[in-house]
């Protein structure tokens, strides 16, 4: 097959030796001696493509370096949570998502080096030393359910979101496990599944997307609940 799928054809008496390695194909002759024959070797790469008619779900994040972010109730303007310097983090829950994915994200959240030694801030060299961890900075977190999207045309699909239910006492173990790995008076989170105006001052601005590793596949069709994104968002 070529990479559009169609036959890959060699020409007539000719021998080869093929080598697929992800979507490429490489020929070469066969070895000396070796009858002719079609030899179709496969290497796998690290991480195989999705299965057609499926999509990769893991756990995402976005996780944003601010000088300050707030969340607020979008119908009544009142402030939910608040914080200094520190990092603004968008979290999106798929329903495969397990507790190995969730202490991926809060590890990487807490120990990614996004910002400067304390007091080193006009030396360019000393940048990307620290933690939000080491430097006993804020966190916002925010549940994010759009970030568990995919795409049937250009209409954005959220199948692969954990239901509400589950998805609220996900949510909860991770903010848990991020206060109990940090200062928990320094991790604050906005109100789960309800419609927030978030405002945040981007510091650099540097922004980081993250996904855990051992994503699940889910099928296209399965049945499953669906987030109601009129009250979501």
């Amino acid at each position: 097959m070529d990479e559009s799928g169609g036959k890959f054809c060699l020409p007539k008496g000719t021998a080869r030796h093929l080598f697929q390695e992800g979507n490429s194909v490489v020929t070469s002759p066969p070895p000396d001696g070796r009858p002719e024959f079609l030899l179709l070797r496969t290497i796998l790469p690290r991480s195989s493509p999705p299965i057609p008619g499926h999509a990769v779900t893991q756990m995402r994040a976005v996780v944003q370096k601010v000088a300050s972010a707030s969340a607020k109730h979008a119908g009544t303007g009142e402030i939910i949570s608040s914080i200094g310097k520190g990092l603004c983090v968008l979290v999106g829950i798929s329903r495969e998502d397990t507790k190995k994915d969730l202490d991926y994200i809060v590890n990487k959240i807490l120990n990614l080096k996004l910002f400067e030694d304390e007091g080193e801030t006009g030396d360019s060299t000393r940048r990307w030393k620290k933690s939000v961890k080491d430097r006993r900075l804020e966190v916002l977190c925010l549940s994010q359910v759009t970030l568990c999207h995919s795409f049937k045309g250009n209409k954005v699909d959220f199948h692969h979101a954990m239901a509400p239910g589950p998805s609220r006492a996900f949510y909860a173990e991770l903010v848990e496990a991020l206060r109990s790995r940090h200062d928990p008076d320094l991790v604050k989170e906005g109100a789960f599944g309800e419609h927030l105006v978030i405002e945040l001052q981007n510091d650099g601005p540097v922004t980081i997307t993250l996904e855990s590793p051992g994503g699940g596949v889910c099928s296209e069709t399965e049945e499953q609940t669906v987030p109601d994104m009129d009250n979501v968002l």
